[in-house]
């Protein structure tokens, strides 16, 4: 989603409150299982964490 829209980047966690219409789209255009889904949403929510958030201890 970075690549693709700023959306993760603009709006509040990671985008968080857009997952369930990301997810249907994903999965229509993409053709995503249950499984696929998961592992990129937990990949997503990792590099959001990572390199976009603030540091835990701020």
């Amino acid at each position: 989603m970075p690549r693709r829209t700023p959306l993760g980047l603009l709006l509040r966690n990671g985008a968080a409150e857009t997952r369930e219409r990301v997810d249907a789209i994903a999965r229509a255009e993409m053709g995503w299982n249950d499984a696929r889904w998961r592992s990129e949403r937990e990949r997503y929510r990792a590099l959001i964490a990572h390199c976009y958030s603030l540091p835990a201890d701020a």
